[in-house]
């Protein structure tokens, strides 16, 4: 096993036990303790997946989308475009203007992912980032079911609105596009597809059980 192998199953294993650890933590008695630490694991595992190769250009896309997506969520909350009206609860402190610092960082966790499980499918530079924007909207079917119960964020009138799986796809077009114009597939970050896969698990299982 070359040293880059033994990297990449090191850290996918940081990654089981950080999100094995959250979801028994959710899922216990003292699950307010765990669930305001979800903007720490947020941030762990976007260090643990940040690749070591092409940094310039990682780093482009990272401190863009970061910064778009801080504020597509404010235009959000502030007017209800793209996704619909909704507001940021308590547990993804702090909040800068009511909208967590850490969701830019969320929204490029996703699309990197995603971005990275389409590959597996086409490398199209026009179909890929179609293909990721279809995966990261399903996902969000799974999470809209259960950041409510998490205090993430609130839904006007507790309805989810379709408008907010048309901005999401949408949005989420943007951000894969943006990441495919950078992508190269013999660097392929098997970690971002993984922690991707990780968080579905994740979220699906508590939308189950909770």
């Amino acid at each position: 096993m070359d040293s880059l192998s033994r990297s990449v199953k090191i850290k996918t294993i940081i990654l089981l036990v950080l999100y094995l650890v959250g979801l028994i933590g959710i899922l216990s008695p003292f699950h307010g303790y765990f669930i305001v630490l979800s903007p720490i694991n947020l941030f762990l595992s976007a260090i643990i997946i940040f690749p070591m190769q092409q940094v310039k250009s990682q780093w482009f896309h990272l401190i863009a989308i970061f910064i778009l997506g801080y504020f597509v969520e404010l235009l959000g909350i502030r007017t209800g475009i793209p996704f619909g009206h909704y507001h940021y609860g308590s547990s993804l402190t702090p909040l800068l203007m009511e909208v967590p610092i850490i969701i830019g960082l969320n929204w490029w966790i996703l699309a990197f992912g995603s971005t990275e499980l389409a590959s597996r499918f086409s490398r199209n530079r026009f179909i890929q980032p179609l293909f990721a924007s279809v995966i990261m909207t399903s996902f969000d079917l799974i999470l809209e079911q259960v950041a409510p119960k998490l205090d993430f964020w609130h839904w006007e009138h507790e309805a989810i609105p379709i408008q907010n799986f048309i901005g999401w796809f949408l949005v989420s077009l943007i951000f894969n596009s943006l990441i495919q114009k950078f992508y190269k597939p013999q660097q392929k970050n098997r970690l971002a597809e993984r922690l991707f896969a990780i968080q579905a698990v994740f979220f699906l299982i508590l939308m189950v059980l909770l």
